[in-house]
């Protein structure tokens, strides 16, 4: 089992080296900007990726601001994102995404990242950060339904270049989830492992 998931996070790596690297001179066009908590890299403008950067920086505050969580990044890896320009592109580096899927979170013992499509909005980022933010900062593991709820409070938060922030929105990306498709059964839902 163990050896599956080194292959698996192996060729993952792999194919998105092969996927971001291949012709040197696309290579050429990568920009990266490095903070506190994030290395984003990105082959769109570098004024776009500077902006996204910052905002994933005011996001971590946020989360440290509302946990109490002190600066404690030192000596931890930062969390390398990776901004694709279509789905196209983010299928590259994982071909068995379904349609629709605009980015994704990954966290296994040898490799951690978020490969996203830019331009989308925040929220799924915002959410995946927030699991993986919880797992660093968090003494202990937290029920299914806790973590997810909780990741989902802070996907619609916003922080202005000023540090204002508001959180709790409503999701309404979710609520078309809510009205069309079936819940999960109240006890699956409380007997669900920790993810």
């Amino acid at each position: 089992m163990f050896n599956v998931i080194r292959r698996v996070a192996w060729l993952t790596g792999l194919g998105l080296v092969l996927a971001l690297s291949a012709p040197q001179a696309a290579l050429a066009d990568w920009r990266r900007a490095e903070t506190a908590h994030f290395i984003v890299y990105s082959n769109g403008s570098e004024r776009n990726l500077r902006d996204y950067a910052a905002r994933l920086e005011r996001f971590d505050a946020l989360l440290r601001r509302v946990t109490s969580v002190t600066s404690g990044a030192d000596g931890l890896r930062k969390l390398p994102v990776y901004l694709v320009e279509d789905g196209r592109e983010l299928r590259i580096v994982q071909p068995d995404l379904p349609e629709g899927v605009d980015g994704f979170y990954r966290a296994s013992p040898y490799d951690i990242r978020a490969i996203l499509i830019r331009g989308q909005e925040d929220d799924l980022l915002l959410h995946e950060y927030t699991h993986h933010f919880m797992s660093r900062n968090s003494p202990g593991s937290y029920p299914g339904w806790f973590r997810e709820g909780y990741a989902e409070y802070f996907a619609t938060a916003t922080v202005d270049a000023r540090g204002k922030s508001t959180i709790g929105y409503p999701h309404l990306g979710r609520l078309r989830t809510l009205q069309e498709q079936r819940w999960l059964p109240l006890a699956d839902l409380l007997t669900a492992s920790p993810m």
